[in-house]
């Protein structure tokens, strides 16, 4: 009977991706993508730009373009398509933020062992950014980046009812997705609400939009404060992965005494299916770390959202597990 062969150790699993990743770090953390915006430059060049020594940059750079993120031109380097897409000031939406969040994600990660011994972690990253603000502030950047990419095709699937004069953005951050809203529908009045350091950014926005005068900002704990009513539309967009059952459960009520009879509430999640897939067991694993929660099932938010009197449910897919579902209820009248 032939023996099937051993696979490789496992350190062929992840050693290559360990590299790949601190090196897209290491060259976000230093501004080399930015340095490379305008065209190729040799390494002494690179070195100089960003206050490096030349030969760590000639290392930095030649893993880089074995990665595919830079391009050799004669003796010179160039960014890649990835970086030049979405890593520079002249990207259409800049991930800087979002790779300088992965990096703070990794130094988190040393602690996965003992949140999986003890089912969470000593303190959640929320309460971690009350001591740090400023990765509040770096998360609140990254989202702001995503929300440039998303706002629109929300925009583009949840139309607003005839009538929505009153809208609330629960976690709403940056409050690109209640412009947007109130950009499209002119009567519309909208009140993003967040935790502090996520709206450390948010009036400049406002502001630098003219929309002062209709988009409000409210600070505080949507599960243990008050949200305000008299809503006619609510948006949860990647907000219910970060609690526990029971206070989603309990949010569920709470969003549905904010609302008019007859409001909607918009929910984005990343829904999770049985058994998950590589992306929602892997996000799962980082919201273990992070807040002691998961993502949930479609059946799961729904039953919350049904016990809460909510009604006409709603699901639309987006495309794979990792770009999320919309979810739509109304309240009953």
């Amino acid at each position: 009977m032939s023996q099937q062969p051993a696979p490789p150790p496992p350190m062929s699993d992840f050693a290559g991706s360990l590299w790949k990743g601190a090196a897209i770090i290491a060259a976000t953390k230093l501004g080399l993508f930015k340095v490379l915006a305008d065209g190729p430059r040799s390494t002494s060049e690179i070195a100089q730009a960003t206050g490096a020594n030349e030969t760590g940059v000639s290392r930095l750079v030649e893993a880089l373009a074995s990665f595919g993120y830079l391009l050799r031109v004669n003796e010179r380097f160039a960014n890649g398509p990835t970086p030049q897409t979405w890593l520079t000031p002249q990207s259409r939406v800049d991930f800087t933020a979002g790779v300088l969040w992965q990096a703070e994600l990794w130094h988190r990660l040393e602690g996965l062992g003992q949140a999986v011994q003890q089912g969470g972690p000593q303190r959640s990253i929320w309460r971690q950014m009350d001591d740090r603000p400023e990765i509040g502030q770096l998360y609140s950047q990254y989202m702001n980046a995503l929300a440039q990419l998303t706002a629109g095709p929300l925009l583009q699937s949840v139309p607003l009812p005839d009538g929505t004069r009153r809208l609330l953005d629960l976690g709403g951050s940056h409050g690109l997705r209640s412009i947007a809203y109130c950009e499209r529908y002119l009567q519309l009045q909208a009140v993003v609400y967040d935790l502090p350091s996520a709206l450390t950014d948010t009036q400049q926005t406002i502001a630098a939009r003219e929309m002062g005068s209709r988009v409000s900002v409210q600070q505080g704990n949507c599960l243990t404060e008050d949200i305000g009513w008299g809503y006619d539309v609510i948006l949860c967009i990647g907000l219910l992965h970060n609690f526990t059952e029971d206070e989603n459960k309990n949010l569920a009520r709470k969003l549905a005494r904010a609302l008019n009879p007859g409001g909607m509430i918009v929910i984005h999640e990343f829904l999770r299916n049985e058994p998950p897939d590589e992306f929602n067991a892997g996000f799962s694993l980082v919201l273990l770390l992070e807040n002691g929660t998961r993502t949930y099932s479609y059946h799961e938010i729904g039953s919350w959202l049904t016990n809460a009197e909510f009604s006409q449910l709603k699901r639309m897919d987006l495309g794979s597990s990792g770009d999320g579902s919309i979810i739509t209820a109304i309240k009953g009248e």
